[in-house]
């Protein structure tokens, strides 16, 4: 295997369907990257603030061993002086020293947290602008493998792993490198044989934090897997919600859901007990450390090699340095943790495109004429190579040439077009363009020249003009109405209240199927191209606009080389050559009189279209000129009369129908290019925040402790091993303030001894205390994400369609959410749940100890714990009120739409744009995150400064104390050093505030969603729906509707309509005049405005939804298919298991069997997202299937174009199995 097939295989790892559901699911893992990789894309400024940072944090960890050495010259001179003034002026001028210290923490703390924070802001925005730009430019190929969900997903939840460990958890990590080689070189300077001794234990503590790192980035790899695998689900159904609703399956989707993320679930509590084993360790050492540190050193000052000063300063280092390693191991959990993110991030970034779409390589011509040719073309789809879709395929299309390719479903025209395209690259033969191989040509100027057009159009959540010019760089207001006009879409956008600026929404969910279809023709129009590819352009339209848009289509063709595919035979009569396709094979080709004389497969279809036996008597030339004439009378009534007032087309001469367009551009009137918007509905929904940021009265953070109640026997014994940790180190500092009594006391082995004994007994304790803490607590944490994400997007799946209309609930929004939200309330319930419990206990035994001790120097030193806590608390709120979550969300939806849409984006020739337009969407989170690392950085500098000053404080205090009477040396040193170990912790606790601000807002909002959506369910509950027998009549009774975004619009007004049970019923009319309407409104995707819908005399608003929709199955126009195999596409809502035979009788009977049974894995071949591994045909008729395999229960059929993408053969079997069912 190659190292790139290598890479790829690692890389799709994690999207590849987990059909495992026992406990012996394991998570997909990958090596994680080495942790100075992580730092490849930091360029010189970068670089500026890394270094100065990393300087500014190795200086402030070395203040703390300097304050030491200070401390020690204290106490010799408590212990050498009677001269009670040269004693204070001893601690009067410490007392300066450490002041000094204190402005010095200030400067190197603010520097070093502003330094890493910008740093690692600027780094994470360029990864991820290059793992954007990395995506789209990738093969189809390779996105064929691939779940977009999960894809896009990675940028909301693994990009910030990566900030995070390449931010100020950096800082502290070097600010206790710091503090560990300062300690030693004091230690070493002040009594190297003591120092020498403890050293022995650092080689095993720096080989268990290695392999605690080393695992936990393995867990934490396994669990991001997961969790883009979740997040694909999620995207996967957010995206097609009409059909989950339609089914039923809410859920049946909410349970593959928390699949994932049970997955991610065992990995995070798998990674837990790693962190508390390693953790653990490195504390167990530690205070092993203490032990052998306090029975060497009492010795040396018996031995009177050091005094009681110099022990003490060798002590306190070391001990600093060894506490150092435990206090950086949660940094190295969030660096390992980033290391196995940054993985799969940089494998796509690095992954070479086999067709890059942004590639500058290629030879540009200086003129096309448009002469394509297929030589011997051979291709089968990477995903199926077993399966050979092109077969030898050789077709000439002459400049200025119109070609239509026609066949049964499947047979490979639209592979021929993706191919022109460049999705895909022949794997024998070429495709040659003027003679040259277009591999051999600039990929971007390939594309620029080409116009296509789709079966199923592609719409941008944004203005119908910035859609229609998207089509052409800087196209004119001017251009974009003559194009709209050419697509017969004009008049139905003036008749919008906001015309040309009315959003479309969310996969152009505003518009109609037809709609939509003349928006998409006239973007491929406004662009000019040379070649046009139309594949089934008009499948969507009504027939009057069919023939308006065929009658330009024809005159946009004039001059242009244009390949066309179509079933509607109607829509190929006008081309010059047509050729059939069977099985990717040339079997007829010709000019339609030709294959019409030929009497051979065209003309089969075409009798089989219009119903013609073969038998009819009259001559072979009276049979196809009457064919002829009815396959054309529909394109041709009334077109030209139309198109003369619809457009105003003064020079009939020029080649392409815009050209009349173009040369009127002199003008001064509409002339200004269109600056088009990608982001304008991510905009929008940032400007009504009112339901996404509430104000409430209740604690969020509690709110969220009460979720985790069913874990309360895993909070409260992590608490409580927290707790117990707080108290062991209060007990630390306890025996460390009797350490200068003991090392003065003449006799004193028996007390060393024992409290040599103390220290072994407390890192054994503490190893069972790291274990116990971080497992709980991980166990709590990892559950509680479960819980919320599961109850998130439970919330999301319960939603009526119309919620899914609102810009604020588009799918890149709301998958953002589910990714970051839980985890941020899990940051502050988790680890940082921990940190709180054992500070607080610390704070109180040292507290407790230093009022025993010295109540008068610890009732000073409590008066200064105001000005801390408030300096945390304003931190808190100043964080707080700097939220990048709204403006991440808008860079996520983007990042989800263009990756989704990637081949619409590509054959726009937009790439470029759609980089540009969201490195646009990080600007507003990158200015946030600016602001907000200097913020961070001055509070927490004023904190450190306010630790030294309290110890600067307590010193000169506690000297005039002594002086005065009040305290005995020894007490007060007690009291000192608990006041120390106090301040020290007070320090950590400040750094507990981002997560506290960033958990109450993700909890603000989660909070929102799932109590609002209580509510509704309680007002649901009093309806009392019934669930009557279902016969399948409908009436509609003086109907009104508007949909929710567009309440000025009126669509049905004062609708009566009546369809009697067991009849069929036809609606027409044109695009956009209510139909699909009607048909989501008996599926109560919608509620009406006024009036009823009575389905057997009931108003639809009573019957339970569940209920009426298990009687009802609809086909829509654009089917949607899951990312599974053939057999679950088709069983998709029936909860039981579907016997085979029923399967395949239902694929029979959609005239699928057949094409299925081709395919290696036959039911079991899996149909790709959104079904890109089948033709449209294809996935119409699994779609039908899907309909049919639940013939027993349906009472009432919806139909919505279901037929339009089928070929003669497919529609005509399809129809007949339709016509054998039910009805509407």
């Amino acid at each position: 295997m190659s190292d790139k097939d290598a890479r790829d295989a690692e890389v799709s790892q994690v999207h590849e369907d987990d059909s495992n559901n026992d406990d012996s699911q394991q998570a997909p893992t990958m090596k994680p990257v080495g942790y100075f990789e992580l730092y490849r894309f930091a360029d010189a400024l970068d670089w500026v603030f890394i270094v100065v940072g990393s300087i500014c944090a190795l200086v402030h960890g070395s203040l703390t061993p300097a304050f030491v050495v200070f401390f020690g010259d204290v106490i010799d001179s408590f212990s050498a002086t009677a001269d009670q003034s040269k004693l204070l002026d001893s601690v009067a001028d410490a007392s300066v020293i450490i002041m000094y210290l204190s402005c010095g923490a200030a400067v190197t703390s603010y520097v070093q947290v502003a330094a890493f924070t910008l740093a690692a802001e600027r780094q994470s925005l360029r990864i991820r602008k290059l793992y954007f730009k990395a995506l789209v430019r990738q093969e189809m190929a390779w996105y064929d493998q691939q779940k977009t969900g999960a894809l896009s997903s990675r940028i909301s939840s693994d990009v910030p792993q990566i900030q995070e460990a390449l931010g100020d958890k950096v800082a502290s990590f070097l600010q206790f490198l710091g503090m560990f080689l300062a300690g030693y070189v004091v230690g070493f300077v002040y009594g190297w044989k003591l120092t020498l001794v403890t050293t022995g234990m650092v080689p095993l503590i720096a080989i268990g934090s290695a392999i605690m790192g080393k695992y936990i980035a393995q867990a934490s790899s396994g669990g991001q897997g997961f969790y883009a695998a979740a997040g694909s689900v999620a995207d996967e159904v957010i995206r097609m919600i009409r059909t989950v609703i339609a089914f039923d399956t809410q859920d049946r989707e909410v349970e593959r859901y928390h699949k994932e993320l049970e997955g991610a679930c065992k990995a995070g509590e798998r990674g837990g007990l790693i962190q508390g084993c390693g953790v653990g360790f490195t504390l167990m050492l530690t205070f092993l450390t203490y032990a052998v540190a306090f029975w060497f050193g009492s010795y040396l000052v018996g031995e009177e090699e050091l005094t009681t000063g110099q022990v003490l300063t060798v002590f306190f280092s070391v001990i600093i340095a060894a506490t150092s390693i435990g206090q950086a191991t949660p940094n190295i959990k969030v660096m390992a943790a980033g290391r196995g993110a940054a993985r799969a991030i940089f494998d796509i970034i690095d992954r070479p495109s086999e067709i890059d779409s942004l590639s500058e390589e290629g030879t540009v011509p200086s003129k096309l004429t448009g002469h394509i040719r297929f030589k011997d073309v051979d291709f089968t789809y990477p995903t199926r190579p077993d399966e050979q879709i092109l077969h030898k395929l050789n077709i000439e299309v002459k400049p200025q040439e119109t070609v239509a390719l026609v066949g049964a479903s499947g047979c490979g025209k639209s592979t021929t077009v993706a191919m022109l395209e460049r999705f895909y690259d022949p794997t024998a033969g070429s495709i040659e363009l003027d003679g040259t191989d277009i591999r051999k040509l600039n990929i971007q100027w390939l594309r620029s020249q080409i116009g296509l057009v789709s079966q199923t159009p592609v719409l941008f959540p944004t203005t119908i003009a910035d859609n229609i010019a998207l089509g052409k760089d800087d196209a004119t207001e001017h251009e974009v109405h003559s194009a709209a006009r050419m697509a017969n879409a004009h008049d139905f956008i003036m008749a919008l209240p906001d015309g040309y600026n009315t959003m479309v929404g969310d996969s152009g969910t505003q518009l109609s199927g037809g709609q939509r279809q003349r928006i998409a023709i006239a973007r491929a129009l406004i662009k000019a191209p040379n070649i046009l590819l139309l594949d089934e352009a008009t499948s969507a339209l009504d027939n009057e606009s069919e023939a308006i848009v065929k009658e330009a289509l024809d005159r946009a063709s004039t001059g242009r080389t244009t390949i066309m595919i179509a079933h509607r035979l109607s829509t190929v009569f006008s081309a010059d050559k047509i050729v059939v396709i069977d099985h990717g094979r040339v079997v007829e080709a010709g000019s339609p009189q030709e294959l019409l004389d030929q009497q051979g497969a065209f003309y089969r279809m075409v009798q089989a279209q219009h119903g013609h036996s073969g038998d009819d008597n009259g001559s072979s030339a009276n049979k196809n000129a009457n064919l002829r004439g009815r396959m054309s009378l529909d394109a041709g009534k009334a077109a030209s009369k139309l198109l003369t007032e619809e457009l105003d087309m003064s020079d009939s001469s020029k080649p392409a129908a815009l050209a009349n367009a173009s040369s009127s551009l002199s003008s001064a009137q509409n002339t200004k290019a269109v600056e088009v918007k990608l982001t304008a509905d991510m905009d929008e929904s940032g400007d009504n925040d009112s339901e996404e940021a509430p104000k409430v009265d209740r604690s969020m953070v509690g709110w969220a402790f009460e979720l985790n109640r069913k874990e309360l026997p895993q909070l409260l014994s992590g608490s409580t091993c927290a707790a117990l940790e707080g108290l062991l180190s209060a007990a630390n500092a306890v025996l460390l303030a009797e350490l200068v009594g003991v090392l003065n006391d003449d006799n004193s082995q028996k007390r060393v001894n024992a409290f040599a004994g103390a220290f072994v007994g407390m890192a054994v304790l503490m190893f069972f205390v790291q274990v116990g803490k971080f497992h709980f607590l991980a166990i709590a944490g990892e559950r509680l994400t479960m819980r919320l994400r599961d109850m998130v997007f439970r919330v999301m799946v319960s939603k009526s369609a119309g919620w899914y209309d609102d810009p604020r609930h588009s799918r890149g929004i709301l998958t953002t959410r589910l990714s970051s939200d839980a985890s941020a309330v899990r940051g502050a319930l988790g680890d940082q749940l921990g940190v709180a419990v054992r500070i607080a206990f610390t704070v109180i035994g040292c507290m407790t100890a230093a009022c025993i001790y010295c109540w008068r120097v610890a009732l000073v030193v409590l008066a200064t714990f105001p000005i801390i806590i408030l300096s945390a608390s304003i931190e808190y709120k100043l964080i707080s009120g700097f939220s990048t979550g709204k403006a991440f969300e808008r860079s996520g939806k983007f990042a989800s739409l263009a990756v989704e849409e990637v081949r619409t984006v590509a054959s726009l020739g937009r790439l470029d744009t759609f980089v540009q337009d969201y490195a646009h969407t990080l600007e507003a989170p990158a200015a946030i995150m600016r602001r907000k690392a200097h913020i961070q950085g001055l509070v927490f500098g004023f904190f450190e400064f306010s630790v030294f000053s309290v110890w600067a404080l307590g010193f000169w205090y506690g000297s005039r104390i002594v002086d005065n009477g009040h305290c005995t040396f020894n007490h007060m040193f007690a009291a000192q050093v608990s006041i120390i170990f106090m301040g020290v912790l007070t320090g950590q606790a400040s750094a507990l505030a981002p997560s506290a601000a960033k958990a109450k807002q993700a909890a603000g909002r989660l909070y929102t969603m799932i109590e609002t959506h209580k509510e509704e369910q309680e007002a649901e509950a009093e309806k009392k729906y019934v669930r009557p027998e279902i016969t399948g009549r409908v009436e509609f009774k003086d109907v009104d509707f508007v949909y929710p975004t567009r309440p000025d619009a009126q669509v049905l007004s004062k609708l009566n309509l009546s369809v009697e049970a067991g009849k069929t019923i036809a609606l027409v009319g044109q695009s956009g005049c209510g139909k699909s309407t009607m048909i989501s409104l008996i599926e109560r995707f919608y509620s009406p405005v006024g009036g009823k819908i009575l389905v057997d005399g009931v108003d639809a608003e009573k019957i339970d939804p569940g209920h009426l929709r298990k009687h009802i199955a609809l086909v829509t126009q654009q089917p949607e298919l899951f990312a599974s195999s053939i057999k679950e596409n088709i069983a998709y809502g029936i909860p039981e298991d579907v016997p085979m035979e029923r399967i395949e009788d239902a694929a029979r009977k959609a005239n699928a069997y057949d094409f299925i049974q081709e395919f290696q894995d036959k039911f079991d071949t899996l149909v790709g997202e959104k079904g890109a591994q089948l033709s449209g045909g294809q996935r119409q008729r699994i779609a039908v299937a899907r309909a049919l395999v639940r013939a027993d229960d349906i009472k009432i059929l919806l139909l919505d174009e279901a037929s339009a993408a089928l070929d003669t053969k497919s529609e005509m079997l399809v129809h007949e199995a339709l016509d054998r069912t039910i009805v509407i």
